[in-house]
Parts: C-alpha cells; sequence; structure tokens
C-alpha cells in the first residue's frame, strides 16, 4: 500500500515566463511564456537563465516547467522490503497498487537498518494507469448499476419549481 497525497491545484502556477539571451536580438534578453488556459491558479513562476538559446527551445521549456509542477503535485510514500535497497532518489521505480499502476520517481529514502525496511517518499513521473474494477463490498466482485445505460435515462421532475 501507498499515500497519495495530492497538493491544492490553487498552489500550481498558471503562467511560466523564461528570460534568457536571445541571438535574434542582438544577445538582449526576452521573454517566451506558456500559461494555463482553464483552473482557479493565480500565481505566476519566473525562471532567469543566462543562456543564449533559441526562442523555440525556450517555448519548450516554458510548457515543461508549467507541466512539470503538476505532473509532480502527486506525492507517494510507501515502504518495501530489505529487497529494494538499491533503489535511491532519483531511481524511477515502478509501483503496483491493486487498482493502479504509478510510475514514480524517488525524492526520499530511509533504509531502517538491521530490519531491512525501505521507506520511500516520491512523485509521478508519468501519467498512472488505472484498472477499475466492479469490486465493493459484495464479495462476488461485481455490483450491477442501477440503471443499464445511464446516457439513455430519462428524470422528471414532480412538484418542483418552473425550470427555464
Amino acid at each position: 500500500d501507498a499515500i497519495i497525497a495530492d497538493i491544492d491545484p490553487m498552489l500550481l502556477p498558471t503562467r511560466v515566463d523564461v528570460n534568457y539571451l536571445d541571438p535574434s536580438i542582438d544577445y538582449h534578453n526576452n521573454i517566451q511564456s506558456d500559461m494555463r488556459m482553464t483552473g482557479p491558479q493565480y500565481s505566476n513562476d519566473s525562471v532567469s537563465l543566462s543562456i543564449v538559446e533559441s526562442a523555440s527551445n525556450m517555448k519548450k521549456l516554458a510548457t515543461t516547467l508549467l507541466n512539470k509542477a503538476e505532473m509532480e503535485s502527486r506525492s507517494f510514500t510507501f515502504q518495501t522490503s530489505y529487497k529494494y535497497m538499491r533503489v535511491h532518489p532519483g531511481s524511477v521505480t515502478t509501483l503496483t497498487l491493486p487498482n493502479a499502476t504509478h510510475v514514480v520517481r524517488v525524492t526520499q529514502a530511509n533504509y531502517q537498518l538491521p530490519a531491512g525496511i525501505c521507506q520511500f517518499q516520491g512523485v509521478r513521473h508519468q501519467a498512472s494507469i488505472y484498472s477499475p474494477t466492479g469490486s465493493g463490498s459484495i464479495p462476488a466482485g461485481y455490483e450491477a448499476p442501477i440503471a443499464g445505460i445511464p446516457g439513455n435515462t430519462i428524470g422528471v421532475i414532480i412538484d418542483g419549481p418552473l425550470l427555464k
């Protein structure tokens, strides 16, 4: 099992600006940015680089930094046995849970010797793969839905206010 925590989406940046030296304008400062189209975010992140680079590469970097914050907004805490002592911060590992498979980049590791328990903290490295199951409290593992095809169900409101 793993403890999965998401950060508050309000803390994610709505815009990322990359300041760099542009050779096409005589090595003066230029800014490339990328912004989120929707969402409740309000913060702007700025990165200043003292490198000479093309505008297209800096635009790609701004897009990467914007998406990296969202990708790494989910954190994982899990523990394993001594067999995984070779895993260190920076390692990318696959965390297989009963209902999902997560690819995690380890950020912190704690090795409890001589017991051999390894505790890891990491962030999402790739999109997770979920395997939805019908299991719940039913021992058979499947519970039929109330409405066969929810998209074709008609709702009737009786004794309600008039709707436009």
